[in-house]
């Protein structure tokens, strides 16, 4: 039963009946009668206020009554930021008939229609301050009015100062990726202008070396060539002398195999630096009473690894003195060659048991100690020699490049 009084537009302080007749007019009866169609009155509603009733942020049903109390806004972290607003209009008639407006300050630029709904929602709101406006549509009054203020707290990575110091970070770190970029290159081209210069000390060693072996080795083959055309020479003389000539060709042809083995960069490897010291000796020792103990090993994962040409051509140079004067001096029945090659070093051991000399003496045995050290310097290694009457000792340690510089440039 629904009482209908002057505000429904019923004109009378009080109705004694009321019927509906046939046509589904109502007729009234009091001290005078009336009839009217009911359905034509307008639906005006009193609104006298409205309300937040819940708020409801990630699914989970907030309370809101006590933050109202503190008179302080609902703080929410940065990972609750999806959050659900329902309100409601004070009115006694027709409430199902207002039309609502929604404002979020923070978000929205203007007034959003939001229909009959009591309920608003925002999903993903960024860190920041809000103030959710809710009113009747058209209505200015304040008590048609409603607000709810709330912030969703930044995480430390959305704050101003972290963006800073991030922003700073990254300067920082541009700049001196930037330095060590430039610093990079600047090595890289030190190392080149480093390897263009040993190319050059090794084009210069080679040529003193061609100039000097090959140059004196040739000189002695064509006098010994003239002095056996020569018609004062008789015929046991010219074989002789075409013996001689015979030995230097062998060995002016060893000593330009040398050289160029040592400028050829499909060498460098410690592998085939090592399979030539060994065909070497046994070139060396071939057909002599005198034993040979060989000891030639590379660190595992270096087989691959480049040594520079200086060295190759002076280690060997020293390695072959060594076991030649061995051999013509030291009346020795064993010689021993330890050879090992490392990532950061190479270290060449040559040993004899027989008679030993003073390795202070102003010539011992005319082996050029003197030679010997001075190549050893060339190549930024130690050269220690030991002598007694059991033998003879030689130690040559080298240091070596890193594996990971990068190959090296040869010119021919």
């Amino acid at each position: 039963f629904q009482h209908i009084g002057a505000i429904d537009g019923l004109g009378m302080s009080s109705v004694a009946w009321v019927l509906k007749d046939r046509d589904g007019f109502m007729l009234a009866r009091s001290a005078i009668s009336v009839r009217f169609n009911a359905s034509t009155f307008p639906r005006q509603a009193d609104v006298s206020g409205l309300y937040i009733r819940t708020v409801t942020v990630n699914g989970v049903l907030e309370n809101v009554e006590s933050t109202a109390k503190r008179q302080a806004s609902l703080a929410l972290s940065h990972d609750r930021n999806s959050i659900t607003i329902a309100y409601a209009p004070i009115a006694l008639l027709h409430a199902d008939a207002l039309h609502f407006e929604v404002m979020l300050d923070g978000h929205d630029e203007n007034w959003v229609d939001n229909g009959y709904q009591r309920t608003v929602s925002y999903i993903g709101l960024p860190p920041g301050e809000y103030v959710l406006k809710v009113r009747v549509s058209g209505s200015d009054s304040a008590s048609a009015t409603a607000r709810f203020t709330f912030t969703i707290v930044p995480a430390f990575w959305q704050t101003w100062w972290f963006k800073l110091l991030a922003a700073l970070s990254i300067s920082v770190f541009i700049f001196f990726l930037s330095r060590y970029v430039l610093l990079l290159r600047y090595r890289q081209r030190i190392a080149a202008l480093e390897r263009e210069r040993e190319v050059g000390e090794v084009r210069t060693r080679i040529a003193r070396d061609i100039h000097d072996d090959i140059g004196s080795g040739l000189t002695r083959i064509t006098m010994l060539s003239r002095a056996m055309n020569s018609t004062k020479e008789n015929m046991q003389d010219k074989e002789h002398l075409a013996g001689s000539i015979a030995e230097a060709s062998t060995e002016l042809i060893g000593q330009l195999s040398e050289i160029v083995w040592t400028v050829d960069p499909k060498n460098d490897h410690a592998e085939h630096f090592i399979a030539y010291v060994r065909d070497l000796l046994g070139r060396q020792f071939e057909e002599l009473p005198v034993a040979l103990r060989m000891d030639l090993g590379i660190e595992p994962g270096m087989e691959h690894r480049d040594i520079p040409p200086a060295v190759k051509r002076n280690a060997v140079m020293i390695m072959k003195e060594t076991v030649s004067n061995a051999l013509k001096h030291a009346q020795a029945s064993t010689i021993t060659v330890k050879l090992h090659i490392s990532a950061g070093e190479l270290r060449l051991h040559v040993q004899d048991d027989g008679r030993g000399f003073d390795p202070a003496a102003s010539n011992p045995r005319g082996n050029g100690l003197g030679n010997l050290r001075k190549r050893s310097e060339a190549m930024g290694g130690a050269l220690h020699v030991e002598s007694d009457a059991t033998g003879t000792r030689y130690a040559l340690i080298v240091p070596l490049p890193t594996p990971d510089q990068g190959p090296r440039v040869f010119i021919p």
